[in-house]
């Protein structure tokens, strides 16, 4: 279930880098730099490619990059993932 939520957040994503809205550069712009960035980054997903981080999951180990770990949560800042390379979540619970 939380693949294909991901999947769908990554496919929302890129929708809306394609469509122009009020403010928005133009067309063109917004499928060239936009959409593209946002579809390379939502292809790194579980991919080891660029991967700098491994996290530790209920016994599964996740290929990570720790921008998209800052960027997503509040309590991770890339300055304190700097030295990190490896996290142990483990034991924390998790929402399904």
């Amino acid at each position: 279930m939380q693949q294909k939520l991901a999947d769908t957040e990554r496919r929302c994503a890129v929708l809306a880098a394609q469509t122009p809205g009020q403010g928005s550069p133009s067309p063109a712009a917004a499928d060239t730099f936009i959409s593209r960035l946002l579809d390379i980054v939502a292809n790194l997903y579980q991919q080891e490619q660029y991967s700098d981080l491994k996290v530790k999951v209920a016994g599964e180990n996740l290929s990570a990059h720790k921008f998209v770990l800052a960027a997503r949560s509040d309590a991770w800042s890339l300055a304190n993932l700097s030295s990190t390379s490896e996290l142990d979540l483990s034991g924390e619970q998790t929402m399904v």
